[in-house]
């Protein structure tokens, strides 16, 4: 949602602020006198995390309020043109996602307005809804027909493979679409003399051993922070690092299909296949380095989430524990990402976002040690954690 309107949200509040504004009038069609403008603008606030009105709004108001507020932003913008909203991996969705939904559904029936959503065939996920009024339409998607997969390596190749290597390529695939793709953009996969990989993982991992050095350290870094982000965070982390941020090997990294950037200022990973592979790569003892790094570097910065800080001290906490304890890595990591993971929960649980906040909860319990020790009072994550707290409050947690 930022992203569509150019805005980081790492911004200041002030310049989400003007920069609300100008969206919800130019994009949006509100005008510069509308009521529900100031309302607007404080709904964007209060999603990135800065301090706003609905601060002060109860809990139940504040979420009905926000839904309002998201369905009247949709009903103007379709009365200017269709409005299309594409949501993939639905199987991560938390029931607040799934309300807005709903309530998206039944709010703009009589609107030129199309969602599309994309999940997992297992996910635990009730969607499309049954909504009177509302026309909703289910698709499996199974793995590619030999005649599909011939059209797409055709199209890929354009036409330079012959009918024997792609039925191999299809045999290879299993007709799966990612792993097809990628073995028909393998560099020798026109003259048909190639050994194929054994799996998309296998190729995938062939394909990063082909970078120079300062690209894989790019993509490295971008699979500690996550499957996307903005392009400044990259920036930031190699100078945390020690490293030379070179745009250029980004750029590689993009011409390379692992990678996708646009034209915002963000990138993405091309699949999770792609980032889960990238953060094998790295050793245990670089990933605990990296995620404390990326943790403490966060905690100096306002307007960082708290879910992201609290998930990156986390990991950094558990593959501590696992390694055993590093010299690196900050004594009391596991007290410090508890008390970020609590009040993470906390905050997803103002937000409604149950399932978020019962992972939250679930994870610092596990992170409790048989002897609890004091957080100590100068640490970064905040105030200090009491000893024997963390159960009790965990169980407040999940209770409420």
């Amino acid at each position: 949602m930022f992203g569509q309107i150019d805005l980081a949200t790492s911004a200041s509040a002030e310049r989400m602020r003007s920069l609300s504004i100008e969206k919800a009038i130019s994009i949006y069609g509100f005008g510069a006198d509308d009521p529900l403008l100031g309302w607007l603008v404080e709904a964007v606030l209060h999603i990135a995390g800065h301090p706003s009105a609905f601060d002060d709004v109860p809990l139940a108001r504040a979420r009905n309020t926000l839904f309002r507020l998201i369905v009247e932003a949709l009903r103007r913008r379709s009365a200017i043109t269709p409005v299309i909203v594409c949501i993939d991996d639905l199987q991560w969705a938390d029931n607040l996602l799934i309300d807005v939904l709903h309530r998206i559904c039944r709010s703009l029936a009589d609107r030129p307005f199309l969602l599309i959503t994309a999940q997992r065939p297992d996910a635990d996920v009730t969607w499309p809804p049954v909504v009177d009024g509302v026309v909703s339409l289910s698709l499996n998607l199974e793995p590619l027909t030999r005649v599909e997969a011939d059209e797409l390596v055709t199209a890929i190749t354009a036409g330079s493979v012959d009918a024997p290597f792609r039925a191999q390529l299809y045999e290879r695939s299993g007709g799966n679409p990612l792993f097809l793709s990628e073995l028909a953009m393998l560099p020798d996969a026109t003259d048909g003399g190639l050994e194929l990989p054994s799996s998309l993982r296998v190729l995938i991992a062939a394909r990063l051993d082909l970078l120079d050095r300062p690209a894989r350290a790019v993509i490295e870094n971008a699979a500690v922070l996550g499957v996307a982000g903005a392009v400044a965070s990259l920036e930031v982390f190699a100078r945390e690092l020690g490293q030379t941020f070179d745009r250029e090997a980004l750029d590689r990294v993009d011409a390379a299909g692992l990678l996708e950037l646009s034209g915002i200022g963000r990138w993405r990973f091309r699949s999770d296949v792609v980032r889960e592979v990238a953060y094998e790569t790295l050793t245990k003892v670089s990933r605990a380095e990296r995620h404390a790094g990326v943790a403490q570097a966060m905690a100096a910065t306002v307007g960082v989430p708290i879910s992201s800080l609290a998930n990156h001290a986390a990991r950094a906490a558990e593959l501590d524990r696992e390694i055993g304890p590093l010299q690196t890595i900050p004594s009391d990591m596991a007290a410090i990402a508890i008390r970020l993971l609590l009040r993470a929960a906390q905050r997803s649980l103002e937000m409604g976002a149950f399932r978020q906040a019962r992972r939250e909860a679930e994870r610092a319990l596990a992170l409790e040690p048989k002897t609890p020790r004091h957080c100590g009072s100068c640490c970064w994550c905040g105030a200090p954690l009491r000893p024997n707290s963390v159960s009790t409050t965990v169980q407040a947690t999940m209770a409420s």
